[in-house]
């Protein structure tokens, strides 16, 4: 993921204003000095932006936009803010946002780059509301801004001794025009107090003690609970449903037909979902539904063993689609010291997250409001206005805590099930819950995978040229989602001669990425195969590994990704193999 976080003064400005000392960051309104003078009347906390907000007793609540998964960003990313605005963290209180990428900025967890995306634009954050305090006091004491500094929430003016929590000016504060985003000066890396600093996690204690934080734990008034049963093949869609035995059974309120999302095609149903007053009453109510599936058109033979002579077959023909082409890889081969070949291949993976897939949805007067435990809730609202017919303005989404993701919950499916199962029961929440045989059997898989790799060794027992055939799953010559593999696949940048190239076979299982996506299948198979080239080089793998490196140098950068930097790889390798004593 390479997106940029962009917040100039209107998004810095776009705010929320609630009566009282509500923290919530959800309904967002333009701040005006009007409406800063209102808040101040009835004694709400002085908001300086979508992220901050100052109480009378200088207890300060930071927003914390991205969704966490136990990678800590909920306390990092207000950890970033609260530097540079220079407050005290004991002071500091985290509040999750909503998911509203028009105001936070992107809120995505997945590629590991929540560090990198956000570092600069929640720092500018915390800074940009540092100097709208400081303007705010230099205006209430007559001095110049430039002459006053801050120490851990409190403005000091060094020349006349003074000292004021932030709490004093706040609400000025927040009547002022923010800061130009990009020129606010940030604080050096040798100053920094709370960046880099080892802070317990903000829901640590409410983990501890089994308090309710993750999306299955939502509990809302009127709910009521909903058990999927989706097509046991995938691409299947329902022929005929007989529910009436299920309308009949206490407790039930709805039986709903839908589009799981997952495998069918679009307006076609491949799912019903059983509504009713406890989770337990409509999980045992669906095995009385009797429905009958028709298999999908095409592509519907999802056994092991046939993907796996289909994979055979094409493993010992040429590719279809080249991926990557090197100098002449074929001559190379024939012209090589010594050939390599062999052949890896991996399964199809379930990511069998602690937290099963589950949503609460409650739609009434054309507006859905969520509680999606999503990676990529951006992507949820789109799919589910889509879904639904609405405008994705007419959609909320709260975040909770989410028990596990491993991009399973980058794909959506789960939020689109709930507000159709919701649209379908207006006015009351409903609770989606899969149960552990559901979420392995309706999964987003990461996709299997087969190759057939050769290299050639030169006199020396350098690398002189790699070769793979790749076997995956896709369509019209692109690959299913996480079927991808890049050209620049280690070591395509550094031997003489590559041909990668790949075949794609056609499926109706639905994929996606895991954690670590493409390397948890591309680093087991190169790197195994690499240990064997090194066997065969009459060396072990971190030996063959410098020699491929070579010189310290940074070569040029992929369209998608970052330079490579050969020198930093060997001295990695290096203390590597130092720390484990390696001896060869």
């Amino acid at each position: 993921m390479s997106t940029r976080v962009h917040l100039d003064r209107r998004g810095f400005l776009t705010v929320s204003l609630l009566g009282g000392t509500a923290l919530a960051f959800d309904a967002c309104v333009p701040l005006s000095a009007q409406g800063a003078e209102q808040g101040a009347g009835q004694g709400a906390p002085g908001v300086l932006n979508a992220f901050v907000r100052i109480a009378p007793d200088n207890a300060i609540t930071i927003g914390a936009k991205n969704p966490e998964i136990g990678q800590g960003i909920r306390t990092m990313l207000p950890m970033l803010i609260a530097e540079e605005l220079d407050a005290d963290w004991a002071q500091v209180r985290i509040a999750q946002t909503l998911a509203d990428d028009a105001v936070y900025g992107p809120q995505v967890a997945g590629g590991s780059r929540a560090t990198p995306v956000n570092w600069l634009p929640m720092r500018r954050v915390g800074a940009a509301a540092r100097q709208m305090i400081l303007n705010a006091a230099a205006a209430e004491w007559g001095v110049e801004a430039a002459t006053l500094t801050t120490e851990r929430g409190h403005v000091v003016a060094a020349a006349s001794g003074r000292r004021a929590p932030y709490a004093a000016f706040a609400v000025r504060a927040a009547a002022l025009p923010a800061p130009d985003m990009a020129t606010v000066p940030l604080k050096a890396a040798r100053d920094f107090r709370i960046i880099g600093t080892a802070q317990p996690g903000v829901d640590t204690p409410a983990i501890v003690a089994g308090k309710p934080l993750f999306g299955i734990d939502t509990d809302l008034p009127n709910m009521v609970h909903a058990a999927i049963a989706i097509s046991p093949v995938f691409g299947g869609t329902i022929t005929a449903l007989d529910d009436a035995a299920v309308r009949a059974i206490p407790g039930v309120v709805a039986v709903v037909r839908l589009n799981s999302g997952l495998a069918a095609a679009n307006g076609a149903d491949d799912a019903v979902a059983v509504v009713a007053d406890s989770w337990w009453t409509a999980a045992q109510a669906r095995q009385k539904l009797a429905i009958a599936w028709a298999p999908p058109a095409a592509g519907g033979d999802h056994a092991t063993a046939s993907y796996e002579r289909t994979a055979a077959t094409l493993l010992d023909g040429e590719p279809r689609h080249d991926l990557a082409r090197i100098g002449d890889a074929a001559a190379a081969l024939k012209g090589a010291h010594r050939v390599v070949t062999a052949r890896y291949d991996y399964p199809f993976l379930a990511h069998a997250t602690l937290e099963p897939q589950n949503c609460t949805a409650l739609f009434a007067d054309g507006k859905l409001e969520l509680w999606a435990p999503s990676q990529a809730p951006a992507a949820g609202r789109k799919a589910t206005a889509r879904a639904l017919g609405i405008a994705p303005e007419a959609i909320t989404i709260h975040m909770p805590r989410i028990g596990g993701g491993f991009g399973r919950r980058l794909m959506n499916d789960y939020m689109v099930q709930a507000a159709l199962i919701a649209k379908a029961v207006p006015g009351r929440p409903v609770k989606l819950l899969y149960d552990r045989t559901d979420d392995i059997r309706h999964d987003c898989y990461r996709p299997a995978g087969w190759h057939r790799l050769t290299a050639g060794l030169d006199a020396k027992g350098a690398i002189a040229a790699i070769t793979d055939h790749f076997v995956s799953f896709g369509h019209d010559g692109e690959p299913a989602i996480a079927a991808e593999m890049s050209p620049f696949e280690f070591p395509a940048q550094l031997v003489p001669a590559v041909h990668y190239g790949a075949t794609y076979m056609p499926t109706t299982m639905p994929t996606g990425w895991l954690r670590a996506p493409t390397s948890n299948a591309m680093a087991f198979t190169f790197q195994g195969f690499l240990d064997e080239v090194a066997l065969a080089a009459g060396c072990d793998l971190p030996e063959l590994l410098r020699r491929t490196l070579g010189e310290p140098r940074t070569l040029p950068p992929p369209e998608r990704g970052a330079a490579f930097d050969t020198g930093r790889a060997r001295r990695v390798i290096d203390a590597v193999c130092t720390r484990a004593g390696w001896r060869g």
